[in-house]
């Protein structure tokens, strides 16, 4: 699965949220996904089923939305224009 999110996350600029449980090893890509990519959260580690269940809207959801409406402004917003003139 590590592998397949080299192919999805450049292409498609869309909040994306890496999850991993407490104590497994992270992919050392995805910390390069959330420094490369703004539409990638940082990792977010959790304890227990449980406590990624408790948490999953405040945790996961919220955030992914926040940065889907950043996303849109950021994709609305005049783009920058620069001049030749001295």
């Amino acid at each position: 699965m590590a592998l397949e999110l080299l192919a999805v996350v450049p292409d498609y600029m869309i909040p994306f949220v890496t999850i991993l449980q407490r104590g497994q090893p992270p992919f050392s890509m995805f910390y390069d996904l959330a420094s490369k990519y703004n539409w990638a959260l940082p990792l977010l580690q959790y304890n227990s089923p449980d406590t990624l269940l408790s948490t999953f809207e405040q945790k996961v959801v919220g955030p992914g939305l926040e940065k889907g409406d950043q996303l849109r402004r950021e994709k609305a917003a005049t783009p920058l224009i620069r001049s030749a003139k001295e």
